[in-house]
């Protein structure tokens, strides 16, 4: 008994000590920026501006404009949690040939941005993003669609709490960081201890502009029932969209659906009227 009570405990401290180191380099486990673009627009025979902007803590960032003359609206892009926006060109220009003008920012830490990432950071690239798009691009609010895809559903959501845009489109969306601790650690409380928390499904019901869930089927990484949660909690009027794909190639994979959902939600905007 008192074997088994020693393993136990044994057990119960190496458990803890692994969730308070993984607690301690949490955003280890979030973030994965990269500084080298790989490609840019003009890859993709795309025309693009490069925009430098500046938050409200004094962060510079990184950003394109890829202007689409027959665009009705303009996506604001908020990306995953790896790599930069010369990982996403082939993305853009699928957007591009459905009709939409494109704006991608650079999150801090990531690509030719400067500083490092957090939660609070994010939001802040966000609302700086939104100022150049609409203040110094002089884009009407009613013109911008905000997209957030896996990590990047954070600042998109926090966002249109805050602002008017259009419409928000969530991509393969997680529910809360929390949540996805328990996902992918079932084992460790590390849920508990996340000082991040990108809490989607408690902001959701906030948004009040059109909304529209994409998620990939075969997600791996962020389980579709994430995606389905924020749907169903979300305010009217929503659309839904499940894709055949895994997190990083159901828009590839699934071209045709996954243009058609966009298309079927641009088309259902009051604005495009």
């Amino acid at each position: 008994m008192h074997i088994a009570v020693t393993i136990v405990v044994s057990v119960l401290v190496v458990l803890a000590a692994i969730s308070g180191t993984m607690a301690l380099m949490e955003d280890r486990f979030i973030y994965f920026p990269d500084s080298h673009l790989a490609a840019t627009p003009r890859s993709a025979g795309l025309s693009y501006q490069d925009r430098w902007l500046t938050t409200d803590d004094g962060v510079r960032l990184h950003a394109w404009h890829i202007p689409n003359p027959d665009a009705r609206y303009i996506a604001i892009d908020f990306h995953g949690n790896a790599g930069n926006l010369g990982d996403r060109v082939d993305h853009y220009a699928q957007w591009h040939r459905a009709g939409l003008a494109v704006y991608a920012v650079d999150y801090r830490g990531y690509g030719g941005s400067q500083g490092a990432p957090s939660e609070d950071g994010l939001y802040r690239d966000a609302r700086a993003a939104w100022e150049d798009v609409t203040r110094d691009l002089a884009v009407s609010p009613d013109r911008v669609v905000l997209v957030g895809r896996s990590l990047g559903s954070g600042p998109a959501t926090q966002l249109a709490t805050e602002v008017r845009p259009a419409g928000l489109v969530l991509e393969s969306p997680m529910t809360s960081i929390p949540a996805m601790a328990r996902v992918a650690y079932p084992y460790l409380p590390v849920s508990f201890l996340a000082r991040t928390q990108f809490d989607n499904l408690r902001k959701i019901t906030s948004v009040t502009c059109p909304l529209l869930v994409i998620h990939a089927a075969q997600d791996e990484i962020i389980p579709p029932w994430m995606g389905r949660r924020l749907y169903e909690t979300a305010r009217e009027p929503k659309q839904w969209a499940s894709v055949p794909g895994s997190h990083n190639d159901f828009d590839d994979v699934s071209a045709d659906a996954y243009e058609a959902a966009w298309r079927t939600f641009l088309g259902s905007l009051p604005a495009a009227a």
